[in-house]
């Protein structure tokens, strides 16, 4: 077959059509003939170095060449695939264009995909972290973004806050999703990190289970999750018997709502999946991405609906807008910016050059194995890598990590060889793999004098995302590889807690303190606490505890009118609020010498 023209197909294309898979495939593609040819070689460059020729090889091997075609198809081009896949238009400012389009908007027009934009609900997040009590932890100064961005994610991860998100899922999900599309309507939950999908997954079948609902959950994510003393895979956490292909378990009909942390968000094709709940920060073409998962039609499917707990409307507007019409792209990258990185990392003197060279030589010319890479790029990691302070080797990593995408990138638009650039991308490569990565936390007598004080979601917008009919188009990195050097601002906890603070303060209402008051009638109700002290089945203790609740608000009913008035506007805290009550009498009972701290709805139980 080598030798012949070839067109290749690429669905779904993207830019990770990059680096070793499509360089292989054109390898196979090609003779060496052909690539002398592509290298404007002839015998007499016969005496040249056989390592620097056969480098030469596989970079051209990754660039353009005159054998192959490409047709690359997608819905949502990013600026390289743009780039890769695109032609020259010079009506588009010297930038970029599509071969041939048909648009999201005609698709949506001509029925062939559902608008995932007609019912999109935010709700926004409100809530107040506390010291636990001044000590020397509070004053201590720390990186600002750094802490800032661990202590919203010990909000996100809060048990509490979890199963409020989960009770407005489940709300939702039973009384305006569980019926669409003749019953069958299943919905994804979109979580920002593995370990949020565990929990998600936990609290899910938790609030179903206690509100004797029949709907199936499963989760999917990569590899296993470590919280706390305990790990989780997603063979331990689905059902027995679910097997390897969760798409396929996820068609079963008492399979209703799929968690997931990455997977499935992209290429996952289930025509009932009619509701997204999305609780990660998206924006430009991952926003796309995700939420088309919505857009596949079905008999009987007429719309679809997104409760999202983190984006605006107007981000997701933005994001959509680049890719409704035709996609363009305004100028080119720049392949000089590896040069920029490539000397920033050789300024750190982690390694030398001689030690590439080795490298190479190990690699390319004696073909050598892991075996013998891997102590070879130890002994740079123990040497260099490891002799910088921490907040060097964050920038090393970063850096190298840059310099490796980059390059899987720029190699394939390059019109030219530089064997040393094809060197240094092999080598930063198997080192990057290799070096070790420690996941950024707060000192842990820091978090030991955090608690979250008040939480609240609360519904913002409500309501389709209207596009405009025009063109999109996107600008390619303006990144020059350089990077300047950047203080990092430090503050002190006690300033941070209080900044947070202010961005997330809310107004509480009268209903946010009632529960103190009705936790104190509930304690002084002598036929509530002899129904928990005895072998009543669960059903009977909460039917019992809901009576006291009615009965506590009518001898109160002015100082509870505003949290009357709560549940019947937001239903899911209404059943929220009774399961939390429900685990606090109960634990009570079971424990009497031990209370629970006080929960009035404005002070959440420590963790």
């Amino acid at each position: 077959m080598p030798g012949k023209r070839f067109a290749v197909i690429v669905d779904e294309a993207h830019s990770s059509q990059t680096g070793e898979n499509i360089k292989d495939l054109k390898v196979s593609l090609t003779t060496d003939e052909q690539l002398k040819q592509a290298l404007a070689k002839d015998d007499e460059a016969a005496d040249e170095d056989p390592l620097l020729t056969e480098l030469e090889k596989i970079q051209k091997a990754r660039q353009k060449l005159p054998h192959l075609s490409f047709f690359a198809f997608t819905a949502t081009p990013k600026p390289k695939t743009l780039e890769l896949f695109g032609v020259r238009d010079k009506k588009v400012k010297a930038g970029y264009r599509p071969f041939h389009e048909y648009t999201m908007r005609q698709a949506i027009e001509e029925g062939f995909i559902l608008d995932v934009l007609q019912s999109y609900t935010t709700y926004g997040t409100y809530f107040e972290l506390i010291t636990k009590q001044r000590t020397e932890a509070e004053e201590k100064r720390v990186e600002e973004a750094q802490a800032r961005g661990l202590l919203l994610d010990y909000v996100d991860r809060h048990e509490f806050a979890i199963k409020r998100k989960v009770h407005v899922i489940v709300d939702h999900f039973t009384r305006k999703t569980a019926h669409k599309i003749n019953g069958q309507a299943k919905a994804m939950v979109v979580t920002h990190s593995r370990a949020h999908a565990v929990l998600y997954q936990q609290a899910l079948v938790d609030v179903l289970r206690e509100q004797n609902l029949p709907f199936g959950v499963l989760v999917a994510f990569s590899g296993t999750v470590a919280i706390g003393e305990h790990k989780f895979t997603e063979a331990s956490m689905n059902p027995p018997g679910t097997g390897d292909d969760l798409a396929e378990a996820f068609k079963a009909p008492e399979q209703r709502i799929l968690v997931v942390a990455n997977k499935f968000q992209t290429g996952f094709d289930q025509p009932l999946l009619h509701t997204m709940f999305v609780d990660k920060k998206l924006g430009g073409v991952a926003a796309v991405q995700t939420l088309s998962r919505l857009n596949r039609t079905f008999p009987g499917k007429i719309d679809t609906m997104v409760i999202d707990f983190v984006n605006t409307q107007e981000t997701i507007q933005a994001s959509f807008q680049d890719y409704y019409q035709r996609t363009e792209l305004e100028g080119e990258t720049d392949p000089n910016k590896l040069y920029n990185i490539k000397y920033t990392l050789e300024q750190m003197h982690v390694f030398a050059p001689e030690q590439v060279a080795a490298f190479v030589e190990l690699f390319v010319a004696r073909k050598a194995k892991s075996d013998r890479l891997q102590p070879f790029l130890q002994k740079i990691i123990d040497a260099g890598y490891l002799a910088l302070p921490v907040e060097q080797q964050h920038k090393f990593r970063k850096e190298l990590g840059r310099y490796v995408r980059q390059y899987s990138f720029v190699s394939q638009i390059m019109t030219f060889t530089d064997p040393a650039l094809e060197s240094f991308y092999l080598f930063a490569k198997l080192l990057h793999k290799q070096l070790p990565y420690q996941r950024e936390t707060l000192p842990l007598e820091i978090i030991e004098q955090i608690d979250m004080d008040k939480f609240r979601i609360q519904e913002e917008q409500n309501g389709n995302i209207s596009l405009v009919t025009e063109d999109g188009v996107l600008a390619p990195s303006a990144d020059d590889g350089h990077r300047a050097k950047v203080e990092t601002p430090t503050e002190t906890l006690k300033a941070i807690v209080e900044k947070l603070n202010e961005e997330f303060d809310f107004p509480f209402e009268e209903s946010d303190r009632v529960v103190m008051a009705l936790k104190d009638s509930l304690e002084k109700d002598e036929g509530l606490k002899a129904a928990f002290e005895s072998d009543s089945v669960e059903f009977l203790k909460r039917q019992k505890l809901e009576d006291s609740i009615k009965r506590a608000f009518v001898d109160n009913s002015e100082l509870f009118l505003n949290f009357m008035a709560r549940t019947e506007t937001e239903p899911g805290f209404g059943k929220f609020f009774f399961s939390e009550m429900f685990k606090w009498y109960q634990g009570a009972t079971m424990k009497p010498k031990r209370r629970t701290p006080k929960w009035n709805g404005r002070h959440l139980p420590t963790r």
